[in-house]
């Protein structure tokens, strides 16, 4: 007897703290147009030394969203639109205003092998 991870864990977590994004595929789907989702936003701090024995810090935003909301899952490439309101207060929330639009690409994902992946993001330029 198997357990539906992504029905029993996943969906009320989403339900519970997801934030609204909106996927423009243009690498996944390249003529479908801009849809809307929900994902759930995260912030890694990682900390390096550089071959100096510098210190060097950076800030990761990642996206976990459940792959049965997707019709074809998104691939590196893509672009998430979210309201700067809706991210994590530990990425940069104070440079923008509440309604700005950030827009992130899609460098890379993390399956989690249970119904979810994770979605690394860069800011798009």
């Amino acid at each position: 007897m198997s357990i539906d991870l992504s029905a029993l864990v996943l969906g009320p977590c989403m339900e519970a703290w997801a934030k609204p994004v909106t996927i423009t595929p243009v690498k996944s789907q390249p003529t479908a147009r801009p849809y809307d989702v929900r994902g759930v936003w995260t912030v890694d701090n990682i900390n390096l030394v550089a071959d100096n024995g510098a210190p060097f810090s950076t800030r990761t935003i990642k996206l976990g969203v459940k792959l049965d909301e997707f019709a074809v899952p998104l691939m590196q490439g893509d672009y998430v639109r979210t309201l700067a309101s809706n991210l994590p207060m530990g990425y940069l929330k104070d440079a923008y205003a509440p309604g700005a639009v950030v827009d992130f690409v899609v460098d890379n994902d993390q399956p989690d092998g249970q119904g979810g992946t994770v979605l690394i993001l860069k800011r798009k330029p």
